[in-house]
């Protein structure tokens, strides 16, 4: 029988070699690949193209559920399972919406983690069992794309990237090297956050961004 072949994302180098190990010996399972952030695991992703991939939430570069759209583009046959501390309706709608079938809460032991691969891999969803029934019911039978509660909507997935370097205390031309793009480009976005969030300097930004939410996946 073919292997399942895995592919975990998690900036956390410790977590990422327990969990190859534990995968590993899972006679059904091999790990093909590894990344600690989400730009990595894009790039990664193109090369060994997994079957299912483990992504964590709070990452540096990109975080998890931006990273999503662009995996499933990458590699759309690939099932992603988000691993997180994070169990926020929140999250889960964000992570459900952007193409993820599988949200698994950290805490969760290594049979429910088999578990929810399995499942995912025979294209079923899977949600920890920390999430209740009544939960889990709304979530899995809403329209994922028409959800739009969440503030960070009104940012481009490129914007949050740019805003989650702002808050790192990039400057322009770094943040520019960062996402190979051009300084002017980089401007224009940063004018275009400004306007979204109501602020009108960086300093602002930056509180409010936290204030509101806006970096909590980070």
């Amino acid at each position: 029988m073919r292997k399942i072949k895995i592919m975990i994302v998690d900036d956390h180098s410790m977590l990422r070699k327990g969990l190859i190990e534990l995968l590993n010996k899972n006679a059904g399972y091999e790990v093909v690949g590894e990344a600690a952030n989400g730009r990595d695991a894009l790039k990664t992703a193109e090369s060994v193209k997994p079957d299912v991939i483990l992504l964590d939430v709070s990452m540096p570069e990109l975080n998890g559920i931006d990273a999503i759209t662009h995996l499933k583009k990458i590699r759309p046959e690939a099932k992603i399972i988000i691993i997180s501390m994070y169990d926020s309706e929140r999250h889960i709608k964000g992570a459900l919406r952007n193409g993820a079938t599988g949200y698994l809460h950290k805490g969760a032991d290594a049979s429910e983690l088999f578990l929810a691969i399995d499942r995912v891999h025979k294209g079923k969803y899977y949600l920890s069992d920390r999430i209740n029934d009544k939960f889990l019911y709304n979530v899995i039978s809403s329209d994922f794309k028409s959800i739009s509660d969440d503030q960070s909507d009104i940012l481009t997935t490129r914007e949050k990237e740019i805003l989650h370097l702002v808050v790192e205390g990039c400057c322009g031309k770094e943040i520019s090297d960062r996402l190979n793009i051009s300084l002017k480009t980089v401007e224009h976005h940063r004018s275009n956050i400004l306007s979204k969030m109501n602020c009108v300097n960086a300093a602002q930004l930056v509180y409010k961004s936290f204030r509101e939410g806006f970096l909590d996946v980070y």
